[in-house]
């Protein structure tokens, strides 16, 4: 009988030698979202347990409608950010370091007390008072698998929703004003404008997102932690950096995030 354990070292595995392929072979791949969740959790602990690391906060996967029709996915789900890959604005990385570069702007937020599982559902409104600022954020999505668009919701959740790497710009504690649903965000590449996104692309508002996220762990008994951060996804279209490129998510009067690839 196959374990999650089995199937977290397979992933593990090839996301180690980037060496690409299909899917997760049928015998090893996930039943159920519940059981990809299993094996997330695995993936996650074996990584921080090889980089001496720990859970930093979460992403939130699929929150914007295009990438849902993209995956044929039944809606968001998390991935977990982890101390080792997560990065202040304005670093430099290996490119080599990624299998695939795949950019998104990201509105994040940071917590500043727990999030009590207990007061369920959350919205938009009702999560604020757990909010201490407004993160600019950008996420560098890698994976294994050759084409990412038809191998199943599970196959993404069981690799930490292909999280790669995070970065964040200087927080914002003053952020109660800001409208994020028609808030704009511009990536750029190397100086020049490559897409502009908004906060409404995210669940229709960044902030609901997050709420959705404190929904969703509460039902898995998991508590949103004071000092987390969260990545809301995309806010417009993606791009795949090379080596070289720099890239830079422009948030505006409320600041920007960069990353560089070696």
């Amino acid at each position: 009988m196959t374990t999650p354990d089995q199937t977290a070292e397979f992933l593990l595995d090839h996301r180690e030698k980037q060496e690409p392929v299909d899917n997760i072979p049928e015998d090893l791949y996930p039943a159920s979202p519940a059981d990809a969740f299993l094996v997330q959790e695995r993936v996650v602990a074996r990584r921080l347990a090889a980089h001496d690391g720990k859970p930093v906060g979460y992403k939130i996967a699929c929150t914007n409608q295009r990438v849902i029709d993209l995956l044929n996915v039944s809606g968001p789900f998390p991935g977990r950010l982890m101390s080792h890959s997560t990065h202040e604005s304005g670093a430099t990385l290996p490119a080599a370091d990624f299998r695939l570069r795949v950019m998104e702007a990201e509105f994040a937020f940071e917590l500043g007390e727990d999030v009590p599982p207990g007061e369920l559902p959350h919205t938009a409104e009702t999560i604020r008072p757990y909010v201490t600022a407004f993160v600019p954020g950008l996420e560098i999505v890698d994976h294994s698998y050759n084409d990412f668009t038809i191998v199943g919701e599970a196959a993404i959740i069981a690799d930490n929703a292909i999280h790669g790497a995070a970065l964040f710009g200087a927080p914002v504690p003053e952020w109660g004003s800001i409208d994020f649903v028609h808030h704009a965000v511009t990536m750029q590449v190397n100086g020049e404008t490559f897409t502009t996104g908004s906060g409404e692309n995210v669940l229709g508002d960044p902030l609901y997102a997050l709420a959705w996220l404190a929904n969703h762990l509460a039902g898995r008994g998991i508590t949103l932690r004071a000092g987390e951060r969260v990545l809301t996804g995309t806010a417009g279209q993606i791009y795949l950096a090379k080596a070289g490129d720099t890239i830079r998510a422009d948030f505006g009067a409320i600041g920007d995030v960069n990353v560089t690839f070696q």
